[in-house]
Formats: C-alpha cells, sequence, structure tokens
C-alpha cells in the first residue's frame, strides 16, 4: 500500500512538472553529450590552462585545510611560501578535498569543477520561479543560461573572463559556481524578501557565494541592494541588512583575515583591452526589446523581473567602472552583464497564450540544442576532451614527471625551478612548470595565484633571467622583468635556495654548458635536469652584512626591486618594517633614507652554523650565532609568530629576518600579531551560528 501510495505522489509529480522535467532532460542530454561520463570518471589528472596548477592547490587541500580548517595555512611549494587560502577563495578545494574521502581526488576535482556549469540552468530556473512567474518563463530562463554557458568568443581574450563553460577550462571554475551559488542567492532572497523575511537561507547562500568567489559577491549585493528600491521599506532594508550580516558572520573567518592582510595582496589589475562585439555579440543587441510586450501588457510580476534584468546589467556596468580602484580587471565583471541579458530573452513568451506555453518551451529547447550542437561543438569538445583526458596522456608529460621524481625530495630540501617555455603544452599545459611540488615533493617558485604573493614581482624577474619565454605581469605597476642573464640570475638563485633547473629550450641548455657553476645530472628528452653548484642549499642564513632599516617614503615594492637588480647589494638586506624602538634599541646598526649613496658595509659574524627544520606551518632553527641577523628565505606575512627572538623583520626582497636571542628559535604560521585572534574566527563563528539555531527552534521559528 505503502509503495502504491509513494508512485501515485511520483506521477502526480511528472504529471505537474513534465514541462520542467523534459526541459531539463534536454539540457543535461547536451551537458553529458560535451561532459563524456568516460572522462569525468577517469584517474586521468585534469590539466589546460590554469586548472593543471588549480589540482596542486586540491592536492594541498586534501592533506591539510581539512585537517586544520583555516585560512592560516601556509604553502612552501610556490612563491617562496604563501597563505594559499586568504587571497583566493576556498570554497571548491575544501569541495574538492571531502570528496577526496570517496573517490579518487582527480575524479573529485573534475566534478566540483564543472558543478557551478551543471547548477546554473537550475539557479536560473529557480530565480525565475521567485519572482512568481510560472511557464515557460522559468524553463525557458535555463534554456538561455546555456547560450552563456556556450559562448565561446572564438579567438578573444573573452574566453577567460569567467562563467562561461570555455572559461572553467581555463580555470576559473571557481568563479562559475558562485555565478551558480549567487544566482540561487537571488532568488532566496527575492522570495523571502516579499513573503517570509525568513533570514537562513539567503545567508547561507550568500556567504556560499562569497567562499566561492569575491566577484560574485559583490555583484549580486549591488543588486540585492537594489531590488529593495521599489517600494522600499525599512521593513526591507533592515531585512537585507540581516542577511548581509548573518553571512558576512558565518564567512568571518575567511572575509576578517582577508580584510586585514589586504596590504599584502599584490594588485596587479590593469586596463584590459575589450571589444564591444566580445562583451555583446551584435546579434544580442536589441535581446532586451523582448520587453516591450511585458511593459504593453503591464504584467506586474514581468515587470518586476524586467527591474531586476536592469538592476543587473547596471550593477555589472557600475562595478565595472570602478573594478581597477577595487585591485580587479573591468572585464571580469562583463560576464554578469551577459548572463543578465541573456536571460532577459524570456520575455519572447509574453505574448505566448498559456494553452501554447509547452509547445513553445519544447520547440525552444529544440532550437537551443541544434543551435548549441551545430554551432558551438568547438572549441569547446576540444577543450574539454584536452583537459579532461589528462596530463598522461600528453606528449612530453612523462619525461616532464620523470624529471621531477629524479629530483624528488620534501618541502626542507632547496628549491627547483623548470624553466618557463611556451613549448610546455604539449605536457598538458604551459604552466605545468608549477607542479613542481606535486610532481616531486619540492618547492618551487612560480605559482598560480599571482595576486597571493607579494614575492611575485621577484619570482618573474627570476623567470626572465633563466628561461627562455617570460609571462612577466609586473610591467603594469613598473617592476618590469629582463631578458636571460645568467650573470644577475644566479645570484639570485642562491638568494632563494634553488639548488636545481630542469631546462628545455637549446639557447638555456647552451648557456648552462658554458658556465662552470651549473653541471648537468639527467637527460628526459626534452628536458635536462642540472644542478646549481653555487646555492648554499639552506632557508636560513646570516648575510654577509649587517642589515639597514630603510625609512624613507618610497613603495617598498620598488625600493626593494630596485636593490634586486643591483648586483653589489644583495649581500646587505633591507629592513622595512624597522620601529623608532627597533632603531633605538641598537640591534639594526644602520639605517637609510634611500639607496642613492649606496649601502654601508658592516659584517656580520662568522663562523655562523645554523641547522634548520621545515614542516607544516613552522620554521625551526638552531644557531650558534645569538643576536646576529638570520634572513629566512621565505616570504614575509605578518601572521608568522616568533619564538626565540623578539620580532619577524619584514627584509628584501620579500623574506624574513630575525635577530636570535636563543639558540633555537620557532617560526610558526598564524601566531604573529592579530593572527592568534583571528584563528579563533571559525570557533567563534560556529557557536554564534548554532546560537541563532537555538534561539530560532526555542521560539518555534522556522530557520530557513
Amino acid at each position: 500500500m505503502a509503495t502504491a501510495e509513494f508512485l501515485k505522489k511520483v506521477w502526480d509529480f511528472i504529471r505537474k512538472n513534465y514541462p520542467s522535467i523534459i526541459v531539463f532532460g534536454g539540457i543535461y542530454f547536451i551537458f553529458f553529450y560535451f561532459f563524456r561520463p568516460a572522462l569525468l570518471f577517469s584517474t586521468a589528472t585534469p590539466t589546460g590552462g590554469d586548472m593543471g596548477s588549480h589540482f596542486y592547490t586540491a592536492s594541498y587541500a586534501s592533506e591539510f585545510l581539512l585537517k586544520s580548517p583555516s585560512v592560516f595555512n601556509w604553502d612552501f611549494g610556490w612563491f617562496a611560501g604563501y597563505p594559499p587560502f586568504i587571497f583566493y577563495f576556498p570554497l571548491a578545494f575544501f569541495a574538492m578535498g571531502l570528496l577526496d574521502f570517496f573517490m579518487p581526488l582527480q575524479v573529485a576535482f573534475k566534478l566540483v569543477a564543472i558543478s557551478g556549469t551543471f547548477l546554473l540552468p537550475a539557479a536560473v530556473y529557480y530565480l525565475v520561479r521567485s519572482f512568481r512567474l510560472r511557464s515557460p518563463y522559468p524553463q525557458l530562463g535555463a534554456l538561455l543560461s546555456l547560450l552563456f554557458l556556450f559562448n565561446n568568443n572564438v579567438g578573444s581574450s573573452a574566453q577567460i573572463w569567467g562563467g562561461t563553460i570555455m572559461s572553467m577550462l581555463a580555470g576559473e571554475f571557481s568563479h562559475s559556481l558562485s555565478i551558480a551559488l549567487g544566482i540561487f542567492f537571488l532568488g532566496a532572497f527575492y522570495r523571502s524578501l516579499n513573503a517570509n523575511k525568513k533570514v537562513i537561507l539567503p545567508a547561507v547562500l550568500l556567504s556560499l557565494t562569497l567562499l566561492a568567489h569575491a566577484l560574485t559577491f559583490t555583484w549580486v549585493a549591488v543588486v540585492s541592494l537594489g531590488l529593495i528600491l521599489p517600494n522600499f521599506s525599512k521593513e526591507k532594508l533592515w531585512y537585507c541588512i540581516k542577511v548581509m550580516a548573518l553571512a558576512a558572520l558565518i564567512d568571518s573567518f575567511w572575509l576578517i583575515p582577508t580584510l586585514v592582510y589586504k596590504p599584502y595582496f599584490l594588485n596587479l589589475a590593469n586596463n584590459w583591452p575589450a571589444n564591444f562585439k566580445d562583451i555583446l555579440p551584435a546579434s544580442l543587441i536589441f535581446w532586451p526589446a523582448f520587453m516591450l510586450p511585458a511593459l504593453i501588457l503591464r504584467k506586474k510580476k514581468l515587470l518586476n523581473f524586467a527591474v531586476f534584468i536592469g538592476i543587473g546589467i547596471g550593477a555589472s556596468l557600475v562595478l565595472s567602472l570602478f573594478a581597477l580602484k577595487m585591485g580587479i580587471y573591468a572585464v571580469r565583471y562583463y560576464p554578469y552583464f551577459q548572463l543578465t541579458f541573456v536571460i532577459s530573452g524570456i520575455f519572447a513568451a509574453a505574448v505566448i497564450r498559456k494553452k501554447a506555453a509547452v509547445i513553445f518551451s519544447f520547440i525552444f529547447l529544440l532550437g537551443i540544442s541544434y543551435f548549441i550542437l551545430t554551432q558551438r561543438q568547438e572549441p569547446v569538445i576540444g577543450w574539454l576532451k584536452w583537459n579532461f583526458e589528462g596530463t598522461e596522456a600528453k606528449l612530453n608529460f612523462q619525461n616532464l614527471k620523470m624529471a621531477n621524481e629524479f629530483l624528488r625530495g620534501t618541502i626542507a630540501d632547496p628549491r627547483v625551478i623548470t624553466e618557463f617555455n611556451q613549448e610546455n603544452n604539449d605536457t598538458g599545459t604551459v604552466r605545468n612548470n608549477e607542479l613542481v611540488p606535486l610532481l616531486s615533493g619540492r618547492q618551487t617558485l612560480e605559482g598560480v595565484y599571482l595576486f597571493s604573493s607579494i614575492t611575485n614581482p621577484f619570482i618573474f624577474k627570476i623567470q626572465s633571467e633563466i628561461s627562455v619565454n617570460k609571462s612577466c605581469q609586473t610591467d603594469v605597476i613598473g617592476l618590469p622583468c629582463g631578458d636571460v642573464d645568467y650573470d644577475l640570475g644566479a645570484e639570485h638563485l642562491k638568494m632563494f635556495n634553488v639548488s636545481h633547473l630542469i631546462v628545455r629550450s637549446q639557447k638555456i641548455k647552451e648557456i648552462l654548458q658554458t658556465r662552470s657553476d651549473f653541471v648537468k645530472l639527467a637527460d628526459f628528452p626534452p628536458f635536462e635536469v642540472w644542478q646549481f653548484l653555487s646555492n648554499s642549499n639552506s632557508y636560513v642564513s646570516v648575510p654577509k652584512f649587517q642589515p639597514a632599516a630603510y625609512v624613507g617614503s618610497g613603495d617598498w615594492k620598488k625600493v626593494s626591486f630596485d636593490w634586486f637588480n643591483k648586483k653589489e647589494q644583495l649581500d646587505t638586506p633591507l629592513i622595512f618594517n624597522a620601529s623608532k624602538k627597533d632603531l633605538k634599541s641598537g640591534i639594526i646598526t644602520t639605517s637609510l633614507a634611500d639607496l642613492n649613496g649606496g649601502l654601508q658595509k658592516i659584517e656580520t659574524a662568522k663562523n655562523c652554523q645554523v641547522t634548520e627544520k621545515i614542516s607544516h606551518n613552522k620554521i625551526q632553527f638552531k644557531t650558534n650565532c645569538i643576536g646576529s641577523p638570520h634572513l629566512i628565505k621565505i616570504s614575509y606575512f605578518p601572521a608568522w609568530g616568533v619564538k626565540g627572538a623578539s620580532k619577524v623583520f619584514f627584509a628584501s626582497p620579500s623574506f624574513m629576518l630575525v635577530y636570535p636571542e636563543k639558540e633555537e628559535v620557532e617560526l610558526k604560521f598564524g601566531s604573529g600579531g592579530v593572527a592568534k585572534l583571528l584563528n579563533q574566527l571559525p570557533l567563534i563563528s560556529l557557536l554564534t551560528l548554532f546560537g541563532i539555531f537555538f534561539y530560532k527552534h526555542k521560539k518555534g521559528k522556522p530557520v530557513v
């Protein structure tokens, strides 16, 4: 009897919702035509564009983020060390780490990477339904989202602006996920705003949107503020404030550290040229004309959605105008404009009679399917195959892997650099030079999250000195890279504790053959492994001369970059965060306002014996030179705390420096300055959220 009743309920659901079921069946048929399950569920390691580099972050998250669910995790693998989840977004990688308990990480990575794409049609459907628009409008919205997702922009940089399938495959999967979550939030927000004023569900969706990608958060926050303006009331404003405040509270463990440490966010945003045809294809210019029937017929629900369309388009354009001031490329706000613009096509159904709505939906489904399958197969299907068949299928990846395995070690070993070379695309992506930590277990310098490390200008400079190609992106902030220069480059390799190079180009191989400070160790054609003989193989050392405290007013990055390019100054570090108290204490023996007059050379102690140990979130060393400066060749960040010394100094080029007061010194990430307090935020957020649920339950109020 129970079975018969259940089957009846299922049949009733199908009968009432069969148009939506058929439409979504068609949508996911298209998806699985492109996203072949055989590729998604293979254990091949994803690659292509930035995606291959992101896989290393997923591996790191699986190992450390779940053990220590905090933004205060330090990754030594890239950028001479950096905090991966303070300036980048943890949600996707946290989900990958969770799924890794149940399936291979490669499969977990791919499923999370495509999740935003697969969720977007459902999110748009939910959004349209939240405006109380019934069939065929929600179905049309879901179908129209496919036009946005399959917007190829072939031959244009618009492919990587975000949101589309092509952008996701280039590595922008966190952005894709955030857009789907943001659309779900706007639907839940609007529904509650005009009905029951429930706070929890919209707040949770908004918090997830922010943890997926902050760009989408800024857009949906502006749009939600715009939605309270029609028929404005204090009650609506208060509701909006409560939703945003609760979302901020849930995300405080990430949001507050990101804001506190913003001075250490490397802003590389600049004017990214964009053609109008890439922002809005000519075929869509007159798309808003579909809204005319709604305006003429003056149907309230349609007019409300038309207002949303206007707010969504306006918010994206306004935010793009202020993007550079926020450290964001303006073009990154155009996908929200494109998506909102495309969704406005649902108004074409305004002139359709209700009885014909179902037929209209099916015809629209067939039209969209035909268009995508005939006009949008390439390059989407080619990129999908390239990325998801994995690195293992690529021509020269196995040789690159063997070169790394030849150098296998741990994060405590000296660094390894792979020459940046455009030809490395035959290993899966040109960015596979960033996979050293994944393939060899050792540290490298380059990484994918360029905004996340203040050390990047110096890494780009080294790249240009030792590689046949360069990807320098610091020219825009006045820190230009140079050309191949192994004389200066060798000094920089010593400074960054680089002991081995993996090179590919004939030009670099020939240069190394002429130098006595490099020796060839192995050959994995087209790659060669070379050892740098002049390296000291240590992360902690006593500089030859006493550091000088910089007390001028110039930007530390430009001052340090000028210092970095003068070989004669490299043995005398600069200190950028010395206080008046530090200068008066006598611990720092010299200071300068600029470098025009050169540096005073005061020798440090000789015959210093330093032994070091590096482990997750810790740097420990023992020294016999108490009181002498010890340079730590790890990126500076104020969340590092120290025992055995009074302070962690910020030293050139972007390293840490301490004056030991004891033989044994320990630096621990997350214990310095306000980080001690910020480390408690996850617990505080969870307790507060639990308190809200408890209060609602006690009062007998629904929580969603």
